[in-house]
């Protein structure tokens, strides 16, 4: 029987699979400042992780410990080298938030164009008969977008912005012009009228961050994968890569080059 422990809890579906499956227990740790994590993690063969970090003195304890299932695609919140040194696998959930993030960049590429808050303020506010007087919104077709990085994401979104007949311009220095052209945009090595922002070099962000009153920046806070349906997907795919991982069926491109 090996146990799991899932640091910060995923939505129930996940945790279905491990509770329907006969190989598995598992136990939730909701607060990774709790001092009995360190027990817990002792013998743990496998554990998930939101957003927490996974220092090296606590992974250095679980010596038992073979995989960390990341519940998102980003891992600096764990420690890498200590993983390396102790042969711990990380996953990452790669297929479950595309879908989400792509129809969150639409949302702020339409709030941006359409002045979503200045106009729905002025209704709500009684200041209605101020119409005329509001700056004009802008149509998003025929307009130019740039995508910043062209992977999984990058990708789900070009479909969505030639749906409203965009044209999409690309900056990823990783990938190849005919790769992106292939798919219906161009490569490109600068330009922007906006930008929508859900991830930030230090989150949250400090007040003296000039972005802050930039209004030609449309910013959320780290939420854009936040649906429930995407909660749901990944909270499946964080526990399934670690049941994949260990009937070694797991696919390479989920698991991080350490």
């Amino acid at each position: 029987m090996k146990k799991i422990l899932i640091i910060q809890d995923i939505n129930e579906k996940g945790r279905e699979l491990l509770k329907n499956h006969p190989d598995y227990e598992f136990e939730v740790i909701e607060d990774v400042n709790d001092p009995s994590l360190k027990d817990k993690i002792i013998d743990c063969d496998g554990a998930s992780l939101r957003t927490a970090k996974l220092p090296g003195e606590i992974i250095n304890l679980a010596k038992k410990l073979k995989i960390i299932s990341r519940h998102g695609v980003g891992y600096d919140n764990i420690d890498l080298e200590t993983c390396k040194k102790n042969n711990v696998a990380i996953a990452i959930t790669a297929t479950a938030n595309a879908v989400a993030v792509a129809e969150h960049v639409m949302f702020m590429l339409l709030s941006i164009s359409k002045r979503k808050n200045m106009y729905d303020d002025s209704v709500k506010t009684g200041n209605f008969s101020d119409r005329n007087k509001l700056p004009k919104t802008q149509e998003i077709w025929g307009k130019n977008i740039l995508i910043a990085g062209f992977g999984r994401i990058g990708q789900c979104l070009i479909k969505r912005c030639l749906g409203f007949e965009m044209n999409v311009f690309v900056y990823d220095p990783f990938v190849s012009a005919e790769k992106i052209e292939s798919l219906g945009g161009k490569k490109v090595e600068d330009l922007i009228f906006g930008a929508g922002l859900d991830v930030f070099e230090v989150e949250p962000p400090e007040k003296s961050n000039p972005l802050l009153k930039n209004d030609k920046v449309f910013l959320s806070p780290h939420t854009a994968a936040f649906t429930e349906e995407c909660m749901i997907r990944m909270a499946k795919e964080t526990t399934q890569n670690i049941i994949d991982f260990f009937d070694d069926k797991l696919e390479k491109s989920k698991l991080v080059k350490l």
